[in-house]
């Protein structure tokens, strides 16, 4: 279980929360401006909206999760260099998955 009272920390940069069978980020999870790696892995996260509003992200792990979709505000990430996607239920890609930035890397989209 995760404490998110924790999360609040405004210099957290890294959050590694893998493994914790999560649905949902809490509200506080957009309140880390200065989040530069997430690591989400093996949850149950459906919604990546809930992601999206942390625009320093600069590595995002949602592998093995329920995502079923990207939402059309992904290019709103702009320091996103890392994607990782695989294991999900995606269904298509967004255009605007290719607006992210020039060093965007789209690690992994097996097994969706």
């Amino acid at each position: 279980m995760i404490y998110w009272k924790c999360i609040s920390a405004q210099r957290l940069t890294f959050l590694d929360a893998s493994d914790n069978e999560i649905a949902v980020l809490p509200p506080k999870f957009g309140d880390c401006k200065w989040l530069k790696v997430a690591r989400l892995s093996r949850n149950h996260i459906t919604d990546m909206r809930q992601v999206i509003g942390q625009t320093a992200l600069e590595e995002l792990n949602l592998a093995q999760n329920e995502v079923t979709q990207i939402p059309d505000n992904i290019s709103n990430m702009t320091s996103l260099v890392t994607l990782d996607l695989s294991h999900n239920g995606l269904t298509s890609l967004h255009p605007a998955i290719c607006l992210v930035s020039a060093a965007f890397f789209l690690r992994n989209l097996r097994n969706n």
